[in-house]
């Protein structure tokens, strides 16, 4: 299986020797037949102790030492101006792809016009954008900043931008979280939705409901079960009478569109 996954690692400090603290999850990666995973750091900016900061820099010293099998996404210290600078001059220099967002932890409303710079230059690089959505426990911070219909005004505005929402809302935490994220990609067809913590019966209304290559399969490793998370896919696509070529879109197909929007031969070679 020649396939692509994303997790936000957890913990990791921004040392050398922590580099090989991947070689765990590069173990879980070839037992579960993972060929490829995109790691998605964060910039912490809430006063709570997990998970920690991870900094572009780090990501790139793991892809660098591993580029079989990572590809680095990038993640901002702030949304002012100097901060959109720092990210353009991070983005060229360490080669990432994209972009993660998390509006809990990075403390903002996606639908907040400030963000709009930011957001114009993804688009206009071609980078894709992660937003975590759904609800986290236990930390006493604002989970409301994390819904999905807060990323509504951020697709209509920018219709170029691909946008993929984390864990379709998470509907474990709150199943309206999952009806907003539904609805906002079936209304905006540069939204895409990621299928982390969703059971086989949500995986089939949301193939269903907004087609094969739109769905991104994720893990969100480590605090996710990728053995789990790719069990419950293929029972799906089994169930919905789905051919392998059809899973393959799911499973890293239409990430690859995403990160080589303009590279169609690539494509057909994979």
């Amino acid at each position: 299986m020649n396939s692509q996954r994303r997790f936000a690692p957890k913990g990791v400090r921004n040392e050398p020797e922590s580099v090989s603290g991947f070689i765990g999850i590069s173990t879980q990666m070839d037992k579960n037949k993972i060929d490829k995973c995109v790691l998605l750091p964060i910039w912490k900016m809430v006063p709570i102790c997990q998970p920690q900061t991870i900094p572009n820099c780090f990501i790139y010293e793991i892809v660098q030492k591993y580029p079989e099998k990572f590809i680095g996404f990038a993640s901002v210290e702030g949304f002012g101006e100097a901060n959109l600078w720092t990210l353009k001059r991070e983005v060229k220099k360490y080669g990432l792809k994209g972009l993660k967002l998390h509006p809990i932890l990075q403390n903002f409303h996606p639908n907040s016009k400030s963000l709009f710079p930011l957001y114009g230059y993804c688009e206009q690089e071609g980078l894709p954008i992660v937003f975590h959505t759904g609800e986290i426990s236990g930390l006493g911070l604002d989970i409301k900043k994390a819904s999905p219909a807060l990323i509504s005004p951020v697709a209509r505005n920018f219709q170029r931008l691909k946008i993929v929402i984390a864990h379709s809302g998470r509907p474990s935490r709150n199943p309206e979280r999952f009806k907003e994220a539904l609805e906002i990609a079936k209304k905006f067809s540069n939204i895409y939705l990621g299928f982390s913590y969703l059971t086989v019966e949500l995986v089939k209304k949301v193939i269903q409901e907004i087609g094969w290559d739109r769905c991104i399969f994720e893990t969100d490793f480590p605090f996710g079960n990728m053995s789990e998370t790719l069990r419950i896919l293929q029972i799906a696509c089994k169930e919905l009478d789905a051919s392998s070529m059809r899973m393959d879109l799911i499973l890293y197909k239409n990430l690859f569109v995403l990160l080589n929007p303009y590279n169609y031969c690539e494509l057909k070679k994979i």
